[in-house]
């Protein structure tokens, strides 16, 4: 099995936070993982469009991004929290469709984020799919309390259920853009 290329953390967190707020199934969360993976590699802070997208979800001043400051839009939980809506609406639609795998995350992507049509774009998406593991099951949200952003091992297995969290007493404080494993 190839090695799949992971989102920071705090990143993923961030995602998943609003993915679950917005309606996404747990089993769909891989696609705004992959999206925000294509999008920005996961850094809060890529810049794209001659400055005009920033973030995650690269949030462009003139579309998703209309009215947040650059800081709102480096922010990954606003950031996530901001096109989110638009991609659990897309997923619940073009799911329903029967749409799966790398179509599904292309007809979301395409819908929610709007980037311009062209062999390049679908190329990057393509790459994004592949290198995140487009859907590999067992990818899970992390429980952490919202206050602090702590993830705890036993929290981790108490909400799977399944003891899968490291069963550790130490928590663990996440860091901005703590960077991607590959």
């Amino acid at each position: 099995m190839a090695a799949t290329a992971s989102l920071p953390q705090s990143s993923q967190l961030a995602i998943d936070r609003a993915a679950l707020s917005a309606g996404v199934p747990k089993d769909y969360l891989w696609i705004p993982r992959a999206i925000a993976y294509g999008e920005s590699g996961g850094n809060p802070y890529a810049v794209g469009d001659g400055g005009h997208s920033i973030g995650l979800f690269q949030l462009h001043d003139r579309g998703a991004g209309y009215g947040m400051s650059v800081e709102e839009r480096q922010d990954s939980a606003k950031n996530a929290a901001k096109i989110m809506p638009g991609i659990a609406g897309s997923i619940n639609r073009y799911a329903g469709m029967g749409l799966s795998g790398a179509d599904l995350l292309k007809a979301v992507w395409y819908e929610a984020l709007r980037p311009q049509k062209s062999p390049e774009t679908d190329a990057r998406m393509d790459a994004a799919y592949s290198a995140t593991g487009g859907g590999v099951e067992g990818e899970r949200p992390l429980p952490l309390d919202p206050d602090t952003d702590e993830v705890d091992g036993d929290e981790v297995g108490e909400f799977w259920g399944d003891g899968g969290g490291g069963g550790g007493e130490k928590k663990q404080k996440l860091t901005p853009y703590q960077g991607y494993v590959v």
